[in-house]
Formats: structure tokens, sequence, C-alpha cells
């Protein structure tokens, strides 16, 4: 099951560090999550939030294995995840103009251990960059989703962008993964405010993810 992404983190309220000395340097008395993800698969559940040092974290229950608590090292604002066409888990995160993605390593998950640190932890790869196009006065990645699964996944952006005594504008960006997912390609300028430019995005992953797995089946 696949939640909206920003929705109360309620999975992460009484997660705690193991210990004072590991949360360094941010207080431990109040930690605060933004944004919840919840993906459900064959017993397993993978939950993820924006954690209090401002990185992606995730948060593993599985029948008989203890909780754990992993970073994925990927600073972010705000943040999606998805199946790639292997199964695995990525998330994609955006940080000012910055977006990147880690994949889940589920050979990895025999050497799960609980870290309180920004490092990701072996269960997920190094952070990959995304390219994003060049887009004259992107200020920011207000934010980045994703659509489809597997061979149909793609991911998107929307960019935020000022120019002096002008009102924002958002530009949209979007690329199939993990093909082109690289390097994303400019595909529409939106004037339109912030929450129907977010939808405009979501409607064009939609088609564009639409269009892949038609393309596919007519192949």
């Amino acid at each position: 099951m696949l939640l909206a992404p920003h929705t109360p983190a309620a999975a992460f309220q009484d997660v705690q560090p193991n210990s004072l000395a590991e949360a360094e340097p941010f207080a431990v008395d109040r930690i605060d999550w933004q944004g919840t993800v919840v993906i459900q698969s064959d017993g397993r559940e993978d939950s993820f939030a924006i954690g209090p040092d401002g990185c992606v974290w995730n948060f593993v229950r599985q029948q008989g294995i203890q909780p754990q608590l992993l970073p994925t090292g990927l600073k972010a604002n705000s943040f999606a995840v998805a199946r790639d066409e292997q199964g695995r888990l990525v998330v994609f995160a955006a940080h000012g103009l910055h977006l990147q993605a880690s994949v889940q390593q589920p050979e990895a998950a025999k050497y799960l251990q609980n870290h309180w640190h920004t490092q990701a932890s072996s269960l997920w790869s190094k952070p990959m960059a995304l390219h994003l196009p060049s887009v004259p006065h992107a200020v920011s990645i207000a934010r980045v989703s994703c659509e489809g699964k597997g061979a149909y996944l793609h991911v998107g952006a929307l960019l935020v962008c000022q120019r002096e005594r002008m009102a924002e504008h958002f530009e949209l960006a979007a690329s199939r993964w993990p093909q082109d997912g690289v390097q994303l390609q400019h595909i529409r300028s939106s004037h339109h405010a912030w929450s129907n430019s977010w939808h405009e995005l979501l409607r064009e992953l939609r088609r564009l993810a639409d269009a892949s797995k038609q393309a596919c089946v007519m192949a």
C-alpha cells in the first residue's frame, strides 16, 4: 500500500536513537518527522519520512525481525518512493535544486543495523544525482513525485522559478526511470498557482507512465 507523501508521520513519533551520543548534533528531546510514505509487500512494511536531521529515513518492520531505523543518506525537503523494474524500492529526494535517488539493496538486508547518522546504511545504494534541465531563474524544487512502477516508472520535479519583482512560476521536468532517469527533461511551463501546477505535474507523470505501458503492450 502506498500512502501519499507529507501526511503525519505517526510511525516515527516514538522512534528514539540508540544513544544521545549517536544522535548529535541535533537534540533528541523533541523529534519532528515530516511526511510519511508507507509501502507494504510480502509481510514487510517500509515507512519513509524526513527526520529531524533533514534526511530521509527508512523504518523497516517485518514479522519475526526486530524493527530497524535506517538512513538513506538523502537530504530532502521533498521525496517520493516507488519500485523499479527489479522490484526494488527507489527513493527520490529533492533538496534545494538538487535531486538524488537511492536504490534499496535487498541482498544487504541481513546486515541491517540501527544507525542514527546521515550516512546511508548498507541497505541503500550510494546516492546518485539526477540532473535537472537548464531552466532560467529556477530557485528550488517545490516537490518531487513518481508515477507508475517497473518499466513504466517516471519521476518528475516541480521547479520554482522566481525573477526579480515578478510573480513566481513553475516548470515541470520529468524522466523515465531508470533508462533515462539520470537526465530529466523539461516538459512544460506552468503559470498556474502552486496547487494547480502540482496537480498538472501529477497528471503529466500519469500520462507518461500510461504511454510507456501502452508502447510496451503494442511492441
